[in-house]
């Protein structure tokens, strides 16, 4: 999600005042960071049923759609005026907001990492090209949408290996060489919801793209949610989470879409409209599993897990009975991590899928940690007959993470700013501890978030934090050892890394990268198992100039920093790691007044190992 404003007469104020925003330079709290390889941890006390138990819910069948046809369509019709831009909002529990303030006040100590990593040419055999870019919004809805979150996956299609790419909120497909295999579509037009406009945002507008490929069923599940009486009142659109999976395993191909009504709430309904924010995916051999943050008007409830068969809503999506959803509630209160961004994880293809499904969850109700929490459903399979599997967590010793600071831009030309009366580039908003969608391969968990670091002396930056966990499922509980976790950093800034792997455990962690001395780019470094992130940084593509964003600066209603692609992503296909990210192009401002200058872009590398 976004940086927590909307433009100027979209409410701006009254977002403001209830949620916050946390931006600005911040100091780090001291702490001291567990050993790697630390052995299992202790099991949380037990936490309240509704946290552990899950629920049948309804989700609903609302229409279909072919992408092929969409395609079509949409490249016969005429252009469109460009209209004001937004920025989706970005939400935090209000302890991450305590923290962050109260960093303030504390000394700038963060994890320390002595030695720098070094760069290196491109590794023999990648192929890359620039993927959707502001211009593109502005072609599919006559506006754009900051930042670019990244919904990204390859697989199969009737034309051989797709890219699919989806970013706020636009959905276009590509051969791995970049070759269009669509023009670029409204994610909302895929969806079936009605137009997203610039006169009435977010009303129909699709946030927090994902893209998932399944390599046991070869089929494509594609979310993302709306949360419109959320930001504009009662009277408006409620929020809802909407699934779309292919109808066979051609990413060109038909979709059936589903919803789950998320704007109503679970966990405090009174407290609404709500919104279940940040969607992540993922898959186990039985199961598919969907996270959001529930936040209401008032404050952050926790996360809301959903469960469902694979096998039965693949077959719903080709016309058989619906299957049910099953909802965990993890209350923030219940919860000593906060109940925030419970990323489930992915199993890799090649690698055998368990009957259990892993989520991972960085404490949010702390500014420094040396520890996650892991939970499991065990017994997946269950969901093949309309039973919910038991939820169960454990929480293991890590190295340190903290929050990182803003990312510091390099100078140069800000054409955009200097309408706003701004003199230098805003940096960056690196965002804070949150683990992103997880690699499950050969029985390990490979996990990544960034953290705050600072390399013997050089200052405080924003580095990259990997770890390798291997859960041992029981039939009610869950053991984890931490095999290996380190740190990825240099004399600059890393942010938003991706990691994935092939069944043995090798591949690579993508990130974007930048700096005082470097535009924002892409770039990514090798990664061995349990070893984890070794040798030089590699870089995908070099960023041209500042981010010279609407959402940067205060004089564009929004700012301090910039809002930048809230997740990369990547995934594993037939010997290939692929990977997306935001960088920074001179080329993307392609009309007059347009006020952003982002760009994507999309690589792949042999996985090797």
């Amino acid at each position: 999600m976004t940086n927590g404003s909307v433009e100027p007469g979209r409410g701006r104020s009254h977002w403001r005042l209830r949620l916050g925003s946390m931006v600005g330079v911040l100091a780090l709290a001291a702490f001291i960071p567990a050993a790697a390889g630390a052995a299992t941890g202790a099991p949380h006390a037990a936490v309240p049923p509704k946290a552990t138990r899950g629920t049948a819910v309804k989700i609903t069948r609302v229409g279909t759609v072919n992408l092929s046809a969409l395609s079509k369509a949409t490249a016969t019709r005429p252009g469109t005026r460009l209209g004001t831009p937004h920025a989706v909002p970005r939400l935090l529990p209000s302890s991450a907001e305590r923290n962050a303030s109260a960093a303030l006040r504390h000394s700038a100590l963060m994890p320390r990492a002595t030695l720098r990593t070094r760069f290196a040419g491109n590794v023999p055999g990648e192929i890359g090209f620039n993927g959707m870019n502001t211009g593109t919004n502005e072609h599919t809805m006559g506006f754009d949408i900051s930042p670019p979150d990244m919904g990204l996956a390859a697989g199969t299609s009737s034309a051989g290996t797709a890219v699919l790419q989806f970013v706020n909120a636009s959905l276009q497909a590509f051969k791995p060489s970049g070759t269009p295999l669509t023009v670029p579509v409204s994610a909302s037009a895929f969806f079936g919801i009605g137009p997203c406009s610039a006169t009435q945002f977010p009303v129909n507008c699709i946030s927090d793209p994902r893209v998932y490929w399944d390599p046991q069923t070869k089929h494509w599940f594609i979310t993302g949610f709306t949360f419109a009486s959320f930001v504009l009142g009662p009277g408006f659109p409620p929020g809802v989470q909407y699934v779309a999976v292919s109808q066979t395993s051609n990413a060109l191909g038909s979709y059936t879409i589903f919803a789950i009504p998320t704007g109503q709430g679970f966990i405090d309904p009174a407290d609404c409209p709500c919104v279940g924010d940040f969607d992540m995916t993922g898959a186990d051999n039985s199961g598919f599993y969907l996270t959001v943050n529930e936040f209401g008007q008032t404050s952050f409830h926790g996360t809301d897990l959903f469960a469902v068969s694979k096998s039965l809503l693949i077959s719903a999506a080709m016309g058989g009975p619906l299957p049910p959803a099953f909802l965990y509630e993890v209350p923030t209160l219940a919860d000593p991590f906060g109940g925030f961004r419970l990323a489930p994880s992915e199993v890799t293809q090649g690698s055998a899928a368990p009957n259990d499904e892993y989520f991972v969850e960085a404490n949010a109700n702390a500014f420094s940690d040396s520890s996650l929490q892991v939970w499991a459903l065990i017994g997946t399979d269950s969901l093949n007959v309309a039973s919910a599997p038991p939820l169960v967590e454990r929480n293991v010793a890590t190295e340190g993470y903290s929050v990182p600071p803003p990312a510091t831009q390099k100078a140069g030309p800000i054409p955009f700013g200097r309408t706003v009366g701004a003199l230098v580039a805003s940096p960056l908003d690196s965002g804070f501890p949150t683990q992103q969608n997880m690699t499950f391969a050969g029985g390990n968990l490979y996990v990544q978030i960034v953290t705050g670091v600072n390399a013997g002396g050089g200052g405080a930056n924003s580095g990259l934090a990997w770890f390798a966990l291997r859960p041992t499922p029981g039939t009610s509980s869950v053991s984890v050892r931490n095999l290996g976790n380190g740190y990825v950093h240099i004399n600059g800034m890393l942010l938003y890394p991706s990691i994935s792997v092939n069944a043995s455990g090798h591949g690579y962690m993508g990130f974007a990268i930048g700096g005082a001395n470097r535009f924002p780019g892409a770039a990514y470094i090798k990664f061995n198992g349990a070893m984890g992130a070794v040798g030089p940084i590699h870089i995908a593509v070099n960023g041209r100039t500042p981010l010279d964003d609407f959402t940067c600066y205060p004089g564009a209603g929004n700012g301090p920093t910039c809002r930048y692609g809230d997740y990369s992503a990547s995934n594993f296909f037939n010997g290939r790691i692929f990977f997306g990210a935001e960088y920074v192009h001179t080329l993307t401002r392609v009309k007059a007044g347009a006020a952003s200058n982002w760009a994507t872009r999309v690589w792949s590398v042999p996985s090797g190992g």
